[in-house]
């Protein structure tokens, strides 16, 4: 049986692990052809201040999460 984990808690683990590399992860909050562009979710690059990744919705979120060890095997996000 696995672990229910909410989508907020998978963003703030990712959040951590990208401070490690200078990035965070940014949750669009306008609505309208910018949200179209950036996606739900997107990622900046703290020195450049520039996007490195955008278009993130929350299943690649919860890939993404797999990716970086911040999602353990035995836990699964609840959307």
């Amino acid at each position: 049986m696995k672990t229910k984990i909410t989508l907020k808690v998978l963003e703030q683990r990712i959040g951590k692990q990208l401070s490690k590399n200078n990035q965070s992860l940014h949750l669009t909050r306008i609505r309208g052809k910018t949200k179209e562009s950036l996606g739900p979710y997107y990622i900046v690059n703290d020195i450049t201040n520039s996007i490195a990744a955008q278009g993130i919705y929350p299943d690649r979120l919860v890939e993404i999460g797999k990716e970086m060890g911040a999602l353990s095997a035995w836990e699964r996000v609840e959307m």
